[in-house]
Parts: C-alpha cells; sequence; structure tokens
C-alpha cells in the first residue's frame, strides 16, 4: 500500500506523463524519455513505475477516470439528451487538441497488450453509457425502438475509428470540423428516431 506522498507523487507523475504520450503515441515512448520530459530521475521514476507499460496502464486509469466524472456529472435537472450531445462535441474538440489525446497510444497498446484492466475497461465505460441513454429513454428524450447495447458499440466504435483516422491522416481544421460534425450527427439521429 502506498503513502499519502507515494500516491500523490505517484499521480504527479503521470499527469506529467500524458503528454508524452498524446504526442508520441505508446510505441515510441521509452523510460528515458518520460525521465527527460518530466525531469525526473532514473530512481525517482522506477521508484514509482517499473516500466512504460505499467506507467501506461496508469495514464489510461486516469484518463478513463477523467470521462467517467464527465459522465456522472450530468445534471438530473435538464435534458439528458443535450448533456449527452454536448459531452461528444467536447470529446471530439479534446481529441482534436493532440496534447489532450491519447487515441495513437491507445490503439497502439490496445492491439498489443491485454491485461485484466483493459479487459474490463470497455465495458465500465459502455455500462455508464448506457444507463446514462437508459435515464434519457425514462424521460422519453430518445427513441424507445433504439437497441441501446448495440447503439453504444456502434458509438464506441464510430468515435474511436473516426479520432485514430484524424490522428493518423492530419487534415485541415475545416475538414476536421465537417468530419466531426458528420459524426456527431451521426450518433445523434439514432437517438432521435430519425
Amino acid at each position: 500500500m502506498k503513502s499519502t506522498y507515494q500516491k500523490r507523487r505517484s499521480d504527479d507523475i503521470i499527469k506529467m506523463a500524458y503528454p508524452v504520450f498524446s504526442e508520441n503515441g505508446y510505441a515510441n515512448v521509452t523510460m528515458k524519455m518520460i525521465m527527460e520530459y518530466t525531469g525526473l530521475s532514473r530512481g525517482g521514476l522506477y521508484a514509482h513505475f517499473g516500466s512504460v507499460e505499467d506507467l501506461f496502464v496508469s495514464v489510461l486509469e486516469y484518463d478513463d477516470q477523467r470521462i467517467i466524472e464527465e459522465l456522472s456529472a450530468f445534471d438530473t435537472s435538464q435534458s439528458i439528451l443535450s448533456q449527452f450531445e454536448q459531452w461528444i462535441l467536447t470529446i471530439i474538440s479534446n481529441e482534436r487538441m493532440q496534447h489532450h489525446s491519447l487515441t495513437k497510444a491507445k490503439s497502439e497498446f490496445l492491439t498489443a497488450h491485454n491485461n485484466e484492466y483493459l479487459q474490463n475497461r470497455e465495458a465500465y465505460l459502455e455500462e455508464t453509457l448506457l444507463n446514462i441513454l437508459k435515464e434519457a429513454l425514462n424521460r422519453n428524450e430518445i427513441d424507445g425502438n433504439l437497441d441501446l447495447k448495440n447503439y453504444v458499440s456502434f458509438m464506441i466504435a464510430s468515435m474511436n475509428g473516426v479520432m485514430l483516422y484524424t490522428h493518423l491522416k492530419p487534415m485541415s481544421e475545416k475538414d476536421f470540423n465537417r468530419v466531426s460534425q458528420f459524426l456527431i450527427e451521426a450518433l445523434l439521429k439514432p437517438l432521435k428516431g430519425e
């Protein structure tokens, strides 16, 4: 069990390492790069994380927790659908700003690794999104004929695919905005029964 200081220091390292993975992906990052970027000594870094993989899993957990917290912060006194739409816009906007995005690093890591956290993370995100959409359905804000489980899978796959594509094939702001708008419309139309 880590002491409060060790936990806080690990959290600081995770936050400092986030942009390294965001800018370089996962496959190209080394512990030496992390040390150079963060200014940590070798012993200071290895005291908290034994490998790039250990550190990246912690960065991934941090990023996933941030997303879950955003979803959990929906105001139940307002339209769930409008908040959901705003959340999608925020995610896409953050992905455009590469230093906020782990898309490339996630795709590199997830195709090469398999551990318990990775097995559970997608299911947990799906469950969280499904619960939000069930609440919207209970309020008659979305189409009652929509298979929500399949929709959530489609949504995650679509967002991941478009965001990865835009990282692999950089595009102008104008083109990115067009693709983003198309994605948003494609995601919202089924919810509205269109």
